[in-house]
């Protein structure tokens, strides 16, 4: 659904033939976006602050490559 951009919208408008449906399919699925979103961004930032984490926990011990390690942990 986010990776199909605006093709995902436009099927679903015209699958509903009354106007009232086709604004509450789309204000639905916008709110679905809008939770995916914000369950997202935390994954993210928490994934990269384990894999900076992780990297600099290689480098202190003089690990080769930390960064690569760091990576690898994300």
């Amino acid at each position: 659904m986010l990776a199909s951009g605006d093709m995902f919208h436009v099927k679903l408008v015209e699958s509903f033939s009354r106007f009232g449906d086709k604004k509450r399919a789309l204000k639905i699925a916008y709110g679905v976006e809008q939770s995916i979103s914000r369950y997202l961004l935390p994954i993210v930032l928490i994934n990269a602050a384990l894999g900076f984490v992780g990297g600099l926990g290689l480098w202190l011990i003089g690990m080769p490559h930390p960064a690569v390690g760091g990576w690898v942990a994300c």
